[in-house]
């Protein structure tokens, strides 16, 4: 019987993703990310992203995020703002894994409707010992595949 459940769950999860607008996402700010664009309706739109750099002495550092961002609506043609957090977990060469949090207000300007830019600026929260708040900003490509 859970078997049925997990499998019932499955199909509803991908029957929403599938229902849903679907983009391949690309962007730099602390690192350079690429990731996906799920909007899941006219308010809200989730982007799981991996990211990583390469320092000048050869260490790296990595992320994995998962943006959530909350439409407010359209502002002019084309142009919708919205906030959004995200929650990530950093790694780096010599160092343990450490827990960041960011939230933001953005916007998005739509090109053409399988194109979208977007940008947005906000405070980080960084676990860790020796900093713990920076601000952040980011910009980013979205290439849509379903529309």
């Amino acid at each position: 019987m859970k078997f049925v459940y997990l499998l019932a769950a499955v199909v509803t999860f991908a029957s929403t993703v599938l229902a849903a607008d679907f983009g391949l996402l690309f962007s730099v700010g602390e690192h350079p990310t690429v990731g996906a664009d799920i909007r899941f309706g006219p308010v809200y739109e989730m982007r799981p992203q991996v990211g990583m750099s390469i320092r000048k002495d050869g260490d790296y550092d990595m992320s994995i995020e998962l943006e959530n961002n909350f439409i407010f609506g359209t502002i002019a043609t084309n142009l919708e703002h919205y906030i959004g957090f995200s929650p990530a977990l950093n790694f780096a060469d010599h160092v343990d894994a450490r827990f960041s949090f960011r939230n933001y207000y953005g916007l998005q300007y739509e090109i053409v409707p399988q194109l979208k830019l977007y940008g947005h600026v906000g405070y980080k929260l960084d676990f860790d010992p020796t900093v713990f708040g920076t601000f952040t900003s980011g910009l980013g490509l979205i290439i849509f595949l379903n529309r």
